[in-house]
């Protein structure tokens, strides 16, 4: 199916896991979403323009919730790499 414009790749590097901001540029393939409760632990990990452009080279997403590093460990185990999670996905 095709990709939502912005996902979440979960990747494994050097045995650790790691996180992208991808946009897809009409990619099909296989995703999870995560739809969640806003909160002030989301609001401090939501994409915006101001910090946009470093997800997607460096991958650095600051501080997030457990529930969202359960969905990475979710979609790892069963070998999904891209997952959509409204609050990082969506530039706020």
């Amino acid at each position: 199916s095709p990709l939502p414009t912005r996902v979440i790749e979960v990747t494994r590097e050097g045995g650790y896991q790691r996180l992208y901001l991808r946009n897809t540029d009409g990619l099909h393939g296989a995703y999870i979403t995560l739809t969640h409760h806003w909160n002030d632990r989301t609001e401090l990990c939501k994409t915006t323009t101001e910090n946009y452009e470093e997800r997607l080279l460096a991958g650095e997403f600051g501080e997030l919730p457990q529930l969202f590093w359960d969905a990475f460990v979710i979609a790892e185990k069963l070998g999904i790499k891209y997952i959509w999670i409204d609050s990082i996905c969506i530039i706020q």
